[in-house]
């Protein structure tokens, strides 16, 4: 039985479809959904680190060693803080971790509420990216922007650049510790992405040449770029042929 909230359900999913393995667990309430999900699924080596300090600087370890990142998960408030010297360090030394931070619902930050503070781009120092998700996800549309948020934070720890240290900040309500049991349940979409350089891999290009290829209706949408006289006979060429 595995936590019964949706956002929860989701990130496992991805995590695993990514080929993240070792998840570090800090104790703490707010991020029961995690533990008890995490420990429950088979395809997720979890260790338990009582000190949000070592679980950064074994996560470093073993992205550095693997080139995959480890999920780190801890409560909220001002555990989140211990993994800062981690944290860092990964950035400066890019290498792949990815920082789970279960959080307080939004409402309740600035209030004087127990381990409540604000930990939006709380490592906004060192860190690639953060992300805020939806303390619910009740429509389509927020199911898929909760997906591709965490999709794109898994690939922004290995790609896009260098890799690096990124975090996903999670707010939970209660009740906490519901479960229910996943089997049957929809699978999330995972969204791939392509980490762009000045020329696509082969692999990516067979692959796009398969999907044009099998396609009835074809659409090319240029974005903002220079004028590129040899890209206007290429697209004026391309246009004519799909014309033929």
């Amino acid at each position: 039985m595995k936590s019964n909230k949706r956002i929860v359900r989701n990130l496992i999913e991805i995590c695993a479809a990514k080929g993240i393995k070792y998840i570090l667990i800090s104790p703490g309430s707010r991020n029961a959904p995690l533990n008890i999900s995490f420990n429950e699924d088979e395809r997720f080596q979890c260790i338990s680190v009582p000190d949000e300090r070592v679980a950064a600087f074994i996560a470093l370890g073993i992205g550095q060693q693997t080139g995959i990142p480890a999920l780190i998960s801890c409560t909220s408030g001002t555990a989140a803080l211990n993994y800062a010297s981690g944290i860092a360090e990964a950035f400066y030394q890019q290498i792949p971790m990815l920082v789970v931070t279960a959080d307080r619902p939004p409402e309740w930050t600035n209030q004087g509420d127990g381990q409540t503070i604000n930990q939006t781009h709380v490592f906004h120092n060192y860190i690639k990216k953060s992300y805020d998700l939806p303390v619910n996800i009740e429509h389509k549309e927020e199911d898929w922007s909760a997906n591709r948020m965490i999709s794109e934070a898994i690939e922004q720890t290995m790609n896009y650049g260098t890799p690096g240290p990124v975090q996903l900040n999670i707010p939970f309500r209660e009740p906490l510790y519901n479960t229910e049991d996943y089997y049957g349940k929809p699978l999330p979409k995972i969204i791939q992405t392509v980490a762009t350089t000045t020329q696509f891999p082969k692999s990516t290009m067979e692959n796009l040449i398969e999907i044009w290829n099998k396609s009835d209706k074809i659409l090319i949408l240029v974005g903002l770029l220079p004028i590129q006289h040899q890209l206007d006979e290429i697209l004026g060429k391309l246009t004519q042929k799909i014309k033929g």
